[in-house]
């Protein structure tokens, strides 16, 4: 409101300040001594109210009408229910634990406001009755978008980890954006925005002011961070909401100028490239990726997905009334062909959809129920082939003609190898557990059958002279790449949940890489990596590994993570240790050569950008997000954990 123009907003503590919305509560002043949530001070008779909360907690859905005058505080984490029907009008939801907001979708909750202090997701105000809404994040959350015009002259200041909401509007003319702490800048693409000056001073992601209509942004960054695509002119009129941790997608597209795409928790917005997408809603709950909705046949599908996942590349014509539903954390399916014209492709887990690339898998249909990748079926010799998968895997790629007819029936979390030879015409290879199978490809293994009797991938065996070997692997990994001729007899055993670095140097000879958690197997771009075959196990996105100075890199990480870009040429032996649920920093410097960062948990790898910080290593034992180390005064960070 125009009338809070000369609020003065104190906070001493990792915190979001509620937005102060109301007329009513002009002169205001709250106060928080530590990481809380303030409430939605947004109805009329609130006026007057204070709220000091001392600890973390989040305030509830002060949404009906009826709930004027209640005070809710929450002493822990939680997140407020949902409010969704017309019938809960008077309900009062007081949530003192870990939840989820839900979509406050429903034309009867106009004036629904949302408060959410904790860990959560904000909810989608995708309708149009939620006009009004005003949503106040107090702690780890995202603020919700600031799209409507009766937040013209709103100033939202941040402190804590957050991601400042999309200020698109044109009625967002003069807002101005501070943000503190651990945050990602939204897209300030409109025309509106010209005069914006967003200040970060600490880790974040400052948006790409790239359009002319920024002509007099001023942009400035103290630390590492990654500034968004705001490329195209033709997102004038889009709203994105992305309320925590994630990544602003590539609306690049002409097609996109109404798109609304709400996506509430750690995610990466889809590519909405196609003019066909026009009028898309795609609603993601959880952290996913969205899928590639590029092709123009694509113009009224509606994908939901409702938990962490990736939705599939909807590139086709032929996939004109697909419907696909995405329960769980989950790749979908490349759904290019245009055989697979009135497929549906249903995944209650988490899996990735095999590519279904090819013309004779016309009426395939495809069901995985758990945590798997579908393999690919791009032979045009696999017509009708019905694979089955019942646990976590990733099917094997059936390419080969003469693999017309083989069935290949996988009982637990696995990947099927690639059956690519001639030779392995009638070969059926069963794995009874979680196990990605190892790429059969040279002629010398006619006969060979591998069994694996856990959650794995088999190494790829690739040189003649490995004709007979057998490899048997006891727990859930992914075999490292056998890829040099010189490792001819060599037999790795790797005995946990881990994806094997990418062996791709000549020097890398006699390598052999054991990594223990699940994660992200960087792309083997280069010329070197020849025959290269990535074997991922777990809930990974491959890295870019596009830089020939890789030669002698090893990656390992354990855990949910996204692996940097190792593009640099001089990163030669880098070798990148993450543990848990992290984004691998952009390892962009010629001066990082010897970096090697360990995380330990959740958090997000900071761009190690500067040259200075050649020989730095970091050490992060707690959910967070490593601090952007660009100044050249942060050449040595002590703390050292290193994982072979």
């Amino acid at each position: 409101q125009e009338n809070f123009l000369n609020n003065t907003i104190n906070t001493q503590s990792r915190l979001i300040l509620a937005l102060c919305e109301q007329e009513d509560i002009l002169n205001n002043r709250i106060n928080t001594q530590s990481r809380l949530t303030l409430a939605l001070c947004q109805q009329e008779d609130f006026l007057n109210n204070r709220i000091n909360t001392q600890s973390r907690l989040t305030m509830a859905l002060c949404q009906q009408e009826d709930f004027l005058n209640n005070r809710i505080n929450t002493q822990s984490r939680l997140t407020m229910a949902l409010c969704q029907q017309e019938d809960i009008l008077n309900n009062r939801i007081n949530t003192q634990s870990r939840l989820t907001l839900a979509f406050c979708q429903q034309e009867d909750i106009l004036n629904n406001r949302i408060n959410t202090p904790s860990r959560l997701t904000l909810a989608l105000c995708q309708q149009e009755g939620i006009l009004n809404n005003r949503i106040n994040t107090q702690s780890r959350l995202t603020l919700a978008l600031c799209q409507q015009e009766d937040i013209l002259n709103n100033r939202i200041n941040t402190q804590s980890r957050l991601t400042l909401a999309l200020c698109e509007q044109e009625d967002i003319l003069n807002n101005r954006i501070n943000t503190q702490s651990r945050l990602t800048l939204a897209l300030c693409q409109q025309e509106d925005f010209l005069n914006n000056r967003i200040n970060t001073q600490s880790r974040l992601t400052l948006a790409l002011c790239q359009q002319e209509d920024i002509l007099n942004n001023i942009i400035n960054t103290q630390s590492r961070l990654t500034l968004a695509l705001c490329q195209q002119e033709d997102i004038l009129n889009n709203r994105i909401n992305t309320p925590s941790r994630l990544t602003l997608a590539l609306c690049q597209q002409e097609g996109i100028l109404n798109n609304r795409i709400n996506t509430p928790s750690r995610l990466t917005l889809a590519l909405c490239q196609q003019e066909g997408i026009l009028n898309n809603r795609i609603n993601t709950q959880s952290r996913l990726t969205l899928a590639l909705c590029q092709q123009e046949d694509f113009l009224n599908n509606r994908i939901n997905t409702q938990s962490r996942l990736t939705l599939a590349l909807c590139q086709q014509e032929d996939i004109l009334n697909n419907i696909i539903n995405t329960q769980s954390r989950l790749t979908l399916a490349l759904c290019q062909q245009e055989d697979i014209l009135n497929n549906r492709i249903n995944t209650p887990s988490r899996l990735t959809l095999a590519l279904c690339q090819q013309e004779g898998i016309l009426n395939n249909r495809i069901n995985t129920p758990s945590r798997l990748t579908l393999a690919l079926c791009q032979q045009e010799g696999i017509l009708n082939n019905r694979i089955n998968t019942q646990s976590r895997l990733t099917l094997a790629l059936c390419q080969q003609e003469d693999f017309l007819n083989n069935r290949i029936n996988t009982q637990s979390r696995l990947t099927l190898a690639l059956c690519q030879q001639e030779d392995i015409l009638n070969n059926r290879i069963n794995t009874p557990s979680r196990l990605t199978l190892a790429l059969c490809q040279q002629e010398g293994i006619l006969n060979n059958r591998i069994n694996t009797r856990s959650r794995l991938t088999m190494a790829l065996c690739q040189q003649e002279d490995i004709l007979n070997n057998r490899i048997n692997t006891q727990s859930r990994l992914t075999l490292a790449l056998c890829k040099q001729e010189d490792i001819l007899n060599n037999r790795i055993n790797t005995p946990s949940r881990l994806t094997l670095a990418l062996c791709q140097q000549e020097g890398i000879l006699n390598n052999i890489i054991n990594t223990r958690s699940r994660l992200t197997l960087a792309l083997c771009q280069q010329e070197d990596i020849l025959n290269n075959r990535i074997n991922t196990q777990s809930r990974l996105t491959l890295a870019l590994c596009q830089q020939e100075g890789i030669l002698n890199n090893r990656i390992n990480t354990p855990s949910r993570l996204t692996l940097a870009l190792c593009q640099q040429e001089d990163i030669l032996n880098n070798r990148i240790n993450t543990r848990s649920s992290l984004t691998l920093a952009l390892c962009q410097q010629e001066g990082i050569l010897n970096n090697i960062i360990n995380t330990q948990s959740r958090l997000t790898l900071a761009l190690c950008q500067q040259e200075d910080i050649l020989n730095n290593r970091i050490n992060t034992p707690s959910r967070l997000t490593l601090a952007l180390c660009q100044q050249k005064t942060f050449l040595t960070i002590e703390s050292i954990h290193r994982v072979d």
